[in-house]
């Protein structure tokens, strides 16, 4: 299925190049967001998890970079990544990956972490692909309650696209 039906543990995905911060994206995932931790994950520690990230969102990896045969495949509900990141010396930013996500079909929820002021915060926003940006600062509290009112917007609008009767 392409979301998690109600009643269903959410999948997320988080990508971050600190240490902290993927244990952050973890703890969101597991105490506020009560995720199905089995396929969550947070990823960064590797160029190979930036580069296999958008397969990794959309169930065609796992977390461990292994390929999942077709029947098991399940994209993320949520995806969590950091803006700017430099992993293995490598730059990459999270709206480029979230756009390459939307280009590949992924129709999550996508939600960017940024340190950076509020101008380019607001930058972030107005880009059609991402759902939802948040300061660093933002507390795990307000970006659960966030990316939960979006999961349920996102079960909204898919009801509302299956029923022809409306």
């Amino acid at each position: 299925p392409p979301f998690a039906p109600r009643g269903e543990p959410l999948v997320c995905i988080g990508l971050d190049d600190n240490s902290l911060c993927r244990e952050l994206h973890t703890l969101i995932f597991d105490v506020f967001l009560q995720a199905d931790m089995v396929r969550s994950a947070a990823l960064g520690q590797s160029r190979a998890e930036v580069t296999q990230f958008v397969d990794v969102a959309q169930g065609r990896r796992d977390a461990s970079l292994l390929p999942v045969a077709a029947w098991a495949q399940r994209p993320a509900d949520v995806v969590l990544l950091d803006e700017c990141m430099r992993i293995d010396g490598v730059r990459c930013t999270g709206s480029q990956l979230a756009r390459d996500l939307r280009f590949d079909g992924f129709e999550g929820l996508i939600c960017i972490q940024s340190g950076a002021g509020d101008g380019h915060l607001q930058q972030l926003r107005s880009l059609p692909f991402i759902d939802f940006v948040f300061s660093k600062m933002a507390t795990p509290n307000h970006l659960a309650d966030c990316v939960v009112v979006g999961v349920a917007q996102i079960r909204q609008r898919a009801q509302g696209e299956g029923n022809l009767d409306a």
